[in-house]
């Protein structure tokens, strides 16, 4: 590994590190900021979807889609709404394809007010534009979910017909 792969891989593990601690604290601009302009992010399993674009993808996040959904859920199910969400990454894969693109996979953990909530991995590319490393695309893979977990009533309502 030269100089500058080493100087990629730092600044793509605090890329995917932006993205939790934006994610759990609510800063959108900042958010806003780890996307290419024409990322793609997927997360199947929840009813949420795929979105294109960053605009698409931010416009998620400030809108409170899952949020939303969650709220709605706790509401129905007699449980107090979510306070606190805690991503944390563990182990983290990084590839290379060239030099201004890379693949990556990413083990996470999310803690909420239930405890432990779910878990699954982030399915990455990124890519390198005007000298910086972007999310080019993501797929949230969801692997494990806590029975009375937040997210868990997020998968019981996508699979429950109205």
């Amino acid at each position: 590994m030269d100089v500058e792969e080493h100087g990629a891989r730092l600044e793509i593990m605090d890329l995917i590190s932006e993205y939790t601690v934006s994610n759990d604290r609510g800063e959108w601009d900042r958010m806003e900021r780890i996307w290419a302009e024409d990322a793609v992010m997927k997360v199947p399993g929840v009813g949420l979807g795929r979105y294109e674009g960053r605009e698409a993808i931010t416009a998620r996040f400030r809108n409170g889609d899952a949020r939303t959904l969650r709220a709605n859920l706790a509401d129905t199910r007699d449980q107090a709404q979510m306070s606190v969400s805690r991503h944390h990454l563990t182990s983290t894969r990084l590839t290379f394809v060239d030099s201004s693109c890379a693949e990556g996979v990413t083990y996470y953990l999310v803690i909420t007010d239930a405890g432990y909530d779910h878990s699954g991995t982030y399915e990455d590319r990124f890519v390198k534009i005007d000298g910086r490393w972007l999310i080019a695309e993501r797929t949230t893979q969801v692997e494990h979910v806590a029975p009375d977990s937040y997210y868990g009533g997020l998968l019981r309502a996508a699979v429950t017909p109205s």
